[in-house]
């Protein structure tokens, strides 16, 4: 690896870690050691360095609670050092003739807010164009860390460029020169003449990895609501579920906590007891009516009814053959349950409801850290941690199945016997669920 120019390193990591399956540890052993010991990370260009934090969070290496893998750190640490502009418009340490486009606009751009702050110096985040700042938060939120000071700067940079929406009547060019949304002090809030502005998705994609991260400010939250709104209709599915995600993982005034009550177990009863075809809507995450007195109360009822729509013509959720067999087992226990129980519209399925807000998660591999996959002691990955805590907040009360436990228990009785004692198990999101 020590003989991989910038681009060919991070190239190769990130072809490594795309594909899904297993991934070569080794390689992320040598990487890290490359780069924590051995290179220069000034070298390596925008894109370059977004994608090494996507690879490296891919590895999916579980650290102390709070704290950063060191090539992660490492990455962090060189995306927020502050840089300075030579004559020419170019940074003087990060030219390894990989150029592209984004990254001249970024240079010209980073030359003009040196300029205008009086030769201040930036951090190299300001040379990243929207794209690349969404993934590499999204990487960062990932890896299950905070990142407090990277996010701050993440949020701040993606807030101060124009906008360019892809989904509104009409494009939305903000005049360079004009702040949409002030960062900490000391960021700055020149918007940035990228080749292109920020779209609505990244500006979603960077508040989803804030709000997995826990780093999400209610000035973000509010900038990305106001800026959607009124864009719901005609935002594709996953944008859709991103700022569901959003909305149920800042609940800064309980906008939506009314709408995710799943049905008790009487009404769970009628349900399953109705002839085939009756209609059940009410009780796909809208069981209860949202407050109306909250500060995102229209948007939470927009939201709802935007994701409502799409669920009319969405393929209806899958169910792998692993939550097959479960139910089925379940069923020959006489224990009632619904499976893939939409909440709030569908920004989550529940693979398992047994009534009064009690369900049974059945978690597969993907559930998990991959590193931890082949060892004894699986650690959840960031986005079944955020969705566990989401849906704990609101009332749900959510067991876990592992794989791992199904595949351990042998013969019918064991298995039946597992999941009498799923119940018996603390839920997860409590101090000793481990």
């Amino acid at each position: 690896l020590s003989e991989f120019k910038p681009q060919e390193l991070s190239n190769l990591l990130w072809a490594l870690t795309t594909p899904a399956g297993h991934k070569p540890m080794v390689l992320y052993t040598m990487a890290e050691l490359e780069l924590t010991t051995e290179r220069d990370l000034s070298r390596f260009n925008p894109q370059d360095l977004s994608n090494l934090a996507t690879s490296l969070a891919a590895f999916g290496v579980p650290t102390s609670r709070g704290t950063l893998a060191p090539g992660l750190e490492a990455v962090a640490a060189e995306m927020l050092r502050p840089t300075t502009i030579e004559s020419g418009g170019a940074f003087a340490d990060m030219s390894d003739g990989d150029e592209g486009e984004d990254t001249q606009f970024a240079a010209r751009d980073a030359e003009r807010r040196n300029k205008s702050a009086g030769g201040e110096a930036r951090p190299r985040l300001g040379s990243f164009s929207p794209g690349q700042l969404a993934a590499v938060a999204m990487a960062y939120a990932k890896a299950a860390s905070p990142a407090t000071s990277l996010f701050q700067a993440l949020i701040s940079e993606m807030c101060s460029r124009p906008l360019s929406l892809e989904h509104s009547v009409h494009q939305v060019e903000v005049a360079p020169g004009v702040p949409i949304l002030r960062g900490p002090p000391g960021i700055g809030v020149a918007p940035a003449p990228f080749a292109s502005g920020v779209t609505e998705t990244n500006l979603v994609n960077l508040a989803w990895a804030a709000t997995v991260a826990g780093q999400a400010t209610p000035e973000l939250i509010d900038y990305v609501f106001s800026t959607t709104e009124s864009l719901l209709e005609s935002l594709p599915p996953p944008v859709l579920i991103q700022l569901g995600h959003i909305l149920l993982g800042n609940p800064q005034d309980g906008a939506a906590k009314g709408a995710v009550a799943g049905p008790s177990r009487a009404e769970l009863q009628e349900i399953l007891s109705a002839p085939k075809g009756d209609p059940i809507s009410r009780f796909l995450g809208l069981s209860n009516v949202i407050p109306t007195n909250t500060a995102h109360s229209n948007f939470a009822i927009s939201i709802l009814l935007a994701l409502c729509r799409i669920r009319k013509t969405a393929t209806p959720p899958y169910s792998s053959k692993l939550h097959e067999k479960v139910s089925a087992t379940l069923a020959a226990m006489d224990i009632p349950h619904i499976n893939e129980f939409a909440v709030f519209g569908g920004v989550y399925t529940l693979d398992i409801v047994l009534g009064d807000s009690v369900a049974i998660e059945v978690d597969g591999p993907s559930h998990f850290l991959e590193s931890t996959r082949t060892q004894g002691d699986l650690r959840y990955n960031a986005e079944t941690l955020f969705k566990q805590r989401v849906l704990t907040s609101l009332g749900w009360t959510i067991y876990s199945l592992p794989y791992k436990d199904w595949e351990g228990a042998k013969g019918d009785e064991a298995k039946k016997a597992l999941l009498a004692s799923i119940l018996e198990r603390p839920p997860v999101g409590t101090p000793s669920d481990t």
